[in-house]
């Protein structure tokens, strides 16, 4: 019999796929990377949810809206601001740039920006007190970052190194999605560690 889809077919069919988006990525970045952020985010926390045999859509309503903020507008702008900030403390490129872009991704966005930015959008969403919000951060933010600091680094330094700007945004939700997923499992977060939403225990710990 005839196989189908042909081999060819298979092997051309990503190929597309991937050149479309990269388009999308092109001609219109902060969209494509918006929509993706807030889908892999989304995706993550339906995939841990289920793995928990939970169901909290506050919660899933959060990590899809802190995806999207955090992968579209803010990283569309801070990833801007990277590449020029670089380019003027270390104009040569190379390492230099490269520890340049590292080390403010660790002591400006992951510290300054991203933590808040999470803590913000599950307070709105999930309806948090001033209290709750206030307590969420004094028990995790620091271990927290130190955690961040630990899981990212890597994958920081492989984006910034190696991948052009358009697509660093998206690798970072890609990458996210992936720690949400993986380390939730490793850890076996179980239905109340789901429910109860924390950043060290679901989006470090279990995420």
């Amino acid at each position: 019999g005839i196989a189908w889809p042909p081999p060819l077919m298979n092997r051309a069919l990503p190929t597309r796929l991937l050149a479309a988006y990269d388009g999308l990525l092109t001609r219109h970045r902060l969209a494509t990377t918006t929509v993706s952020g807030a889908l892999l985010g989304g995706a993550g926390d339906v995939v841990v949810q289920h793995a928990a045999a939970s169901s909290d859509v506050d919660r899933t309503a959060a990590f899809f809206i802190f995806g999207g903020v955090l992968t579209g507008p803010i990283n569309y702008r801070w990833l801007d601001f990277l590449a020029a900030a670089s380019r003027s403390i270390a104009p040569q490129g190379g390492a230099a740039s490269l520890a340049a872009k590292v080390a403010l991704q660790s002591t400006v966005m992951q510290p300054l920006i991203y933590l808040p930015s999470f803590y913000l959008t599950n307070a709105l969403v999930r309806r948090w007190s001033v209290a709750e919000a206030a307590e969420h951060v004094r028990a995790e933010y620091a271990d927290t970052l130190r955690r961040l600091w630990l899981f990212w680094t890597p994958s920081v330094c492989f984006a910034f190194g190696v991948l052009p700007l358009r697509l660093q945004a998206v690798f970072f939700a890609g990458v996210g999605f992936a720690w949400n997923v993986v380390l939730s499992a490793y850890n076996g977060a179980g239905p109340q560690r789901v429910a109860s939403v924390t950043v060290s225990q679901e989006q470090v710990r279990g995420v």
